[in-house]
C-alpha cells in the first residue's frame, strides 16, 4: 500500500523558527553555496534525512531513499527534490522582515520591528552594522546583541555600551550573525517605509549613516542643539515618520 507523507516547509522569512535561523546562518557562516543551502534547509525544515547518498533507479526516475519520523521509507524522485528545494529560494535572497529569537542566554529582545526603540539606539545598531560590514569581526556583532538584547525591564545606556557587549563574547557567532541578517531586514523595511528621510531626489541614493543623523538634528532641532539629546530619546519611527513628512512635503513643494 502507497503511504501518502507530509511534508510542511516554512514560505517566508517571517516564519522561520530560531531553530530554523540557527540552521541557516551556520550554512551562511561556513559559505555554503545557494544550492547547498536550498536543499539542506528543505529537509532539515521538512524534517527529511537522506539514507542513501547514491540514488536508485526507479522505472525511469532516479529516486533518493529518505526517512521521516512518523513514515516508513520512502522514495523521492530527482525532479520532485529539486523543484522542493527551490522553494527554499527566499533564504538565497535578501532578508525581509522576521521576528528576533526569543531569548539569548537571559536576555530578551527589543521589539523587531523597532518600536519602542529610540533614534539613538537605531543609529548605534546602523553604526556597528556597517562596521561589521567592513571588518567581519565578531565584536560589532557583541554591540549589537547588547542594544537588541537586555534583561526584561533594562533601559539602554550608551555609557556602558562597552560593557554591555561583553554580555556576548561567548554567544556563538551563528547566533550573533542572526541579528545581522535581521537588521540587514529592518534597514530595508525602513527605506520602503520611510523613503524620503533615506533618500534625496538630488543626492543620488541612501544616505550615509552620517548625513542622516546630521540631517536628521537640524532638521528637528530648529537650530536649538540643546535639543539633540532629547530628539536621540524620541522613537526612531516617530522620528522617521516626521522626517519623512517634512522632506516629502519639500520635494513636492506643498
Amino acid at each position: 500500500m502507497t503511504q501518502t507523507v507530509s511534508i510542511t516547509i516554512p514560505q517566508g522569512w517571517e516564519k522561520l523558527s530560531t531553530e530554523n535561523l540557527e540552521y541557516l546562518s551556520k550554512l551562511i557562516i561556513s559559505e555554503a553555496s545557494e544550492t547547498e543551502i536550498m536543499i539542506r534547509c528543505f529537509l532539515k525544515f521538512a524534517g527529511m534525512k537522506i539514507i542513501k547518498k547514491d540514488p536508485v533507479v526507479v522505472g525511469s526516475d532516479l529516486c533518493y531513499l529518505f526517512r521521516k519520523k512518523g513514515y516508513k521509507n520512502f522514495l523521492f524522485d530527482i525532479e520532485r527534490a529539486a523543484f522542493a528545494a527551490e522553494k527554499m529560494r527566499f533564504l538565497v535572497n535578501p532578508p525581509t522582515l522576521f521576528r528576533l529569537p526569543e531569548r539569548v542566554k537571559n536576555y530578551v529582545p527589543i521589539d523587531w520591528r523597532l518600536f519602542s526603540v529610540s533614534l539613538e539606539e537605531y543609529l548605534l545598531l546602523d553604526q556597528y552594522y556597517n562596521e561589521f560590514l567592513k571588518t567581519r569581526k565578531a565584536s560589532d556583532l557583541d554591540v549589537m546583541m547588547a542594544i537588541v538584547y537586555k534583561p526584561k525591564g533594562e533601559k539602554f545606556d550608551v555609557s556602558i555600551l562597552a560593557k554591555l557587549a561583553n554580555r556576548f563574547k561567548k554567544v556563538p557567532l551563528y547566533r550573533k550573525y542572526i541579528v545581522y541578517l535581521w537588521f540587514t531586514a529592518v534597514k530595508a523595511w525602513f527605506i520602503n517605509k520611510y523613503w524620503f528621510a533615506f533618500n534625496r531626489s538630488s543626492g543620488g541614493g541612501e544616505s550615509t549613516p552620517d548625513e542622516m543623523v546630521l540631517g536628521i538634528l537640524s532638521a528637528l532641532n530648529g537650530g536649538n542643539v540643546t535639543l539633540n539629546k532629547e530628539i536621540l530619546a524620541t522613537s526612531v519611527h516617530e522620528v522617521l515618520y516626521e522626517i519623512n513628512q517634512l522632506i516629502e512635503r519639500t520635494e513636492n513643494n506643498v
